[in-house]
């Protein structure tokens, strides 16, 4: 320890050195048992540093860094008693010219009053004294503040507000308005939330008995500032329904311009504002009960859901004046959805009663707002996660949870929609001009998978896929969700987890991966008895990574000593589910309505003008491959054959390798015959992006069979692999003849018998 404290002596104060010496080996923990005279030259150079007026910013901003962490690490409060006395004056003289050396004075003297509530008398004598000139001296730095400083000032205002509220009361109605000030116009968007955090801890100073008072006015103010706000973006422009909640009246020193597009601009200013000081309030945490005006609350962010595009407009308006109303939707919008978020996540079970009328605005509107708003329905997204978070599905109707889940699906279609790319004219050429054309479509086919290429993604757009996946992982589980929505959900999921497989390992791909991944592996553990279940689970398990799945999850479904699975066969897609899927604009292999067409026959083509302009994309040939007999049930495994038909599915292609087809003959035997698939076509409509990746479950689709040059299509058979409820899972075995045949075959060898 001697020879460190050598090293501290020798080194200068501005040097990066002795800061981290200090910090790593906290020589100062115990100054007792170090040496007293040593510590007496280090403390004395710090004292000159910070008393004289000819140091420079460099070396006093060093020595309040280090007399900082030399504070910091005294538990005996030894420096504390010695010299934090002197350092007090010394910085609270720096505070009153702002320069580069006011936030470390500031933060020094912060830490000093912190650690003075340890040790009453120097507390008595040193700190209460300069609380006063210390409030008084802030308030003055924050009515002309920088902009590189007003952030952290207003955060130490804030902990000594909380250290010591009495001695700021006085101040208080000039701080409020220049609080007011900064958060109606604020630097930037932290400036404001810290600004309206000091403003909502000015309750403490009346005193702990009139917190509550302190706090319920400056909650009406607000709310009173809010509906003003709302007021005046909607006057001379929308026809609002009536207001049923009448909001309080607003603050005094409001006043709005008389110009129309004016008044709209800086309505819209204060309507974000009031917004940051109500949810101020309600993070602010009181000592005493405060009464939460929840009714109030909840009608101004309902009343700014309520304004949309379908909202009925005044007939004077002008055009100038109707664009900025269209334009300032999305910050009314978030205004809304902050104010019901704030106020669930305070009140929590309070809300419940509230809870239906708020979910009828938000779902509407998430339905109604057009795609291209990227950004609001990211945070209606995040918003309806933070209510089910607080409030499980179960405890809504199911109505919700439905329409909410097909927003989740439709905003997923950024990753199957693809890009396509000019075709090239097979008589075009001959010049130089034309080669250059040829040879550019040639790059661009080459270039993209069969003349399709993959969309980028934008930033908006993948943080409103994963708001999107973190919502359904919470609505999967609703007790009374349909059948076949959560069939196409679970379908579209394991698709889009393929898909991801030909997109780059960029961050963006890895958080969506991640959270297809939470999505399958939270739909393992759905309970089954709903009849839901119907072959997906043991896909997911399949198809998943054994190494990244929670294997918590996955060990109660394929624990050893737990009674084998009953392996049913993927779903098949039922009328409900396709309707259900061309009603959210998807579509598969198969839906392209060109079935029956030869791939050469121009003519037939050229009736579908919609899907000849997106192109024909031809998918590789299919191998040739007997199919073989499947047993009407399955208990504790597939057999070898189904297990090898459902290996060689290649994840990352556009079909099965297998194709089946089933014939009933006249003696009402079945008879399995292999099919021969020499091409398969498919066509994708623009409005409806393609489910790529094909899935094992993909099954009832046209295909297009080519038989000696002639085209007709075949519907594949459905080929269920279940339970018999009355066999108990136990499979029935087919000897290959039926009962009659065995019946009469034993009368014969009986009349046989008897003739003998």
């Amino acid at each position: 320890m001697s020879d460190l404290t050598s090293i501290i002596l020798t080194l200068p104060l501005s040097s990066t050195s002795l800061y981290d010496l200090i910090v790593t080996h906290r020589p100062f923990s115990h100054p007792s048992s170090l040496s007293q005279t040593s510590l007496s030259k280090f403390l004395n150079r710090l004292t000159a540093t910070l008393t004289s007026r000819d140091t420079s910013s460099q070396d006093r901003i060093a020595a309040c860094s280090v007399a900082r962490q030399v504070i910091d690490q005294d538990i005996e409060g030894h420096v504390l008693s010695r010299s934090a006395k002197i350092w007090i004056p010394a910085c609270l003289s720096q505070l009153g010219t702002p320069s580069s050396t006011t936030l470390p004075s500031l933060e020094l003297i912060v830490v000093i009053i912190e650690h003075s509530s340890t040790y009453p008398s120097f507390e008595r004598e040193s700190v209460q004294p300069i609380l006063g000139k210390l409030a008084v001296t802030i308030c003055k730095l924050l009515s002309a503040p920088e902009p590189s400083t007003i952030r952290p000032l207003l955060e130490k205002t804030k902990q000594l507000i909380a250290h010591s509220p009495a001695p700021w009361r006085p101040s208080v109605p000039s701080l409020r308005n220049i609080l007011i000030g900064l958060i109606m116009a604020p630097a930037d968007y932290n400036t404001a939330i810290a600004a309206s955090d000091v403003l909502a801890s000015l309750c403490l100073c009346g005193g702990k008995a009139q917190v509550g008072e302190s706090w319920k006015g400056g909650m009406r103010d607000a709310l009173g500032g809010f509906g003003t706000a709302l007021s005046g973006v909607s006057q001379d422009a929308w026809v609002e329904e009536i207001v049923r909640v009448v909001p309080p009246p607003a603050p005094a020193g409001f006043e709005q311009p008389a110009d129309p597009i004016q008044r709209l601009a800086t309505s819209v200013v204060r309507l974000g504002s009031w917004t940051q000081i109500i949810l101020a309030y309600l993070r602010f945490h009181s000592p005493r009960p405060v009464p939460v005006p929840i009714a109030q609350i909840v009608a101004a962010g309902l009343r700014c859901l309520n304004l949309t595009l379908d909202t009925p407009i005044v007939a004077y308006i002008s055009p100038l004046h109707h664009a900025a109303l269209i334009a300032s939707l999305p910050k009314i919008w978030s205004s809304g959805l902050s104010l019901l978020a704030g106020i669930a996540t305070s009140v929590g079970d309070h809300l419940f009663p509230q809870l239906s009328q708020i979910l009828d605005h938000s779902t509407w509107l998430a339905e109604k707002i057009p795609q291209t708003h990227i950004q609001i329905h990211t945070q209606l997204l995040r918003f309806h996660r933070l209510i089910f978070d607080l409030y499980p599905p179960a405890l809504v109707a199911v109505e919700y949870p439905t329409r909410l889940l097909k927003v989740c699906l439709a905003r997923m279609n950024p990753l199957l929609e693809s890009r396509s790319l000019p075709l090239m004219d097979e008589n075009e050429g001959g010049s130089k001009k034309g080669k250059k054309r040829a040879r550019g479509g040639e790059d661009g086919l080459v270039g993209g998978l069969e003349g399709k290429e993959r969309r980028d993604l934008a930033g908006d757009e993948s943080e409103g896929i994963v708001e999107a996946l973190l919502l359904a992982k919470l609505l999967h589980p609703t007790p009374l969700l349909s059948t076949s929505l959560l069939t196409f959900s679970i379908r579209l999921h394991l698709a889009l987890h393929l898909r991801l497989f030909s997109f780059p390992p960029t961050s963006t791909t890895q958080c969506i991966r991640r959270a297809l991944y939470d999505v399958l592996q939270s739909a393992l553990l759905i309970p089954s008895a709903r009849g839901t279940e119907q072959g997906w689970k043991t896909v997911i398990i399949a198809t998943l990574d054994a190494s990244e799945m929670n294997s918590e999850k996955v060990d109660l479904l394929l624990h050893p000593t737990l009674p084998p699975l009953h392996r049913s066969a993927p779903p098949i897609e039922r009328g409900e589910e396709k309707a259900l899927r061309e009603e959210l604009g998807f579509s598969v292999v198969g839906d392209d309505g060109m079935d029956g067409v030869e791939e050469g026959d121009s003519s037939a083509r050229d009736r579908h003008p919609v899907q000849s302009q997106v192109g024909v994309t031809p998918i590789a040939k299919q191998s040739r491959q007997p199919l073989l007999p499947i047993a009407s049930s399955v208990t504790a495994a597939p057999p070898p054959s189904v297990a090898a038909s459902l290996s060689r599915v290649d994840p990352l292609s556009n079909s099965t390798t297998t194709a089946e087809a089933s014939n009933q003959d006249t003696q009402g035997g079945a008879a399995v015959q292999a099919v021969d698939i020499e091409s398969i076509e498919v066509s994708l409509k623009p409005e409806a992006p393609l489910i790529a990746d094909s899935i094992p479950f993909m099954s009832t689709s046209n295909v297009l069979l080519a038989d000696k040059g002639k085209s007709k299509a075949v519907e594949t058979s459905e080929v269920r692999i279940g339970t018999d409820n009355e066999s108990e899972g136990i499979p029935e075995l087919d000897s290959g003849s039926s009962d009659e045949d065995m019946d009469d075959e034993e009368e014969e060898e009986e009349g046989d018998q008897d003739q003998d």
